[in-house]
């Protein structure tokens, strides 16, 4: 049973179920129709999130390592920030920071800080590389539905 709560997907568990609850919810359509995105970013995408959703499967928790009050704050952190970057978006839809780039954005890049979080926990220094494709994939994939929202069309 130890084994199995301290595998490393345990920490990817949290933000796949708020994805799979929450991404349907969001009423920009934008977000939900993937339709103009050029089909070799949205592959790329699927690609690295199911290495850096899958990938900690492979990897216990290093309890032992030394930073790991320090990691787990770092996952914590990256946690709460990035639910509460969706609040707005969910909630408070046509309110400015809804609207906004960064507002926007948000999700598409708070990410990363939880993700950091759990290379340190699992201790697997590739992890912080695949993260790192993952999210500037996802960032760009975020821009290109912002410029969509904000022009009508893809660039």
């Amino acid at each position: 049973m130890e084994k199995i709560l301290l595998n490393g997907f345990i920490l990817v568990i949290p933000p796949l179920v708020w994805n799979i609850i929450f991404y349907g919810k969001l009423i920009q359509k934008e977000f939900n129709d993937d339709e103009n995105v050029p089909k070799i970013l949205l592959y790329s995408e699927h690609l690295f999130r199911i290495c850096v959703f899958g990938s900690p499967l492979l990897f216990s928790m290093c309890t032992q390592c030394d930073n790991i009050s320090q990691s787990f704050l770092i996952y914590k952190a990256g946690i709460v920030i990035y639910f509460l970057s969706w609040i707005p978006l969910l909630y408070f839809p046509n309110v400015r920071w809804s609207n906004s780039f960064i507002g926007i954005m948000a999700p598409y890049f708070t990410p990363i800080i939880w993700l950091i979080g759990i290379a340190y926990i699992i201790n697997w220094d590739w992890y912080f590389l695949i993260s790192g494709i993952f999210i500037i994939i996802h960032i760009i994939h975020g821009m290109i539905s912002f410029n969509y929202i904000n022009t009508g069309k893809y660039n």
